[in-house]
């Protein structure tokens, strides 16, 4: 299976990163509904991960970590299989929380990510090199390449 994984490289130090993130994730022209959560409801997910950097005092660095997961244009794959996919990589990260929808306003399905890099469970902060590394080894075992 060909497939692209990529951290998106802005810088989220803002106030308002999460919710404009958050909005371009949820957009309707972008996906047909399919937006799921992990650790957090995905209506309420802005205010859950704000709750959570407040709780262990993070107000410095980057308020999310936003990466994308690309299939090829050739592949034969639907939107609810791209779903399923995202929910069982969202999953992977245990002690985070995350929001994720599928877009298919390109020539190829993707799914966007939106991690709080805050952990829920200890205040333990995870970098874009660690969640690069542990979505290209979940990709690798999803999609045995």
């Amino acid at each position: 299976m060909q497939y692209h994984t990529k951290i998106v490289k802005n810088t989220y130090k803002d106030d308002l990163a999460l919710n404009n993130v958050y909005k371009y994730i949820t957009d309707k022209n972008k996906t047909d509904g399919l937006i799921g959560g992990h650790n957090v409801i995905p209506d309420n997910a802005v205010s859950m991960m704000e709750l959570i950097q407040q709780l262990y005092f993070f107000d410095y660095g980057d308020k999310l970590i936003h990466f994308i997961l690309s299939f090829s244009p050739e592949m034969i794959i639907d939107e609810n299989e791209v779903f399923q996919y995202a929910m069982v990589i969202a999953s992977s990260f245990t002690d985070h929380q995350m929001v994720y929808s599928v877009h298919n306003d390109k020539d190829h399905l993707h799914i966007h990510f939106m991690l709080n890099p805050v952990s829920f469970k200890n205040g333990n902060i995870i970098g874009q090199a660690e969640v690069k590394r542990h979505l290209d080894e979940k990709c690798k075992i999803l999609f045995r390449a």
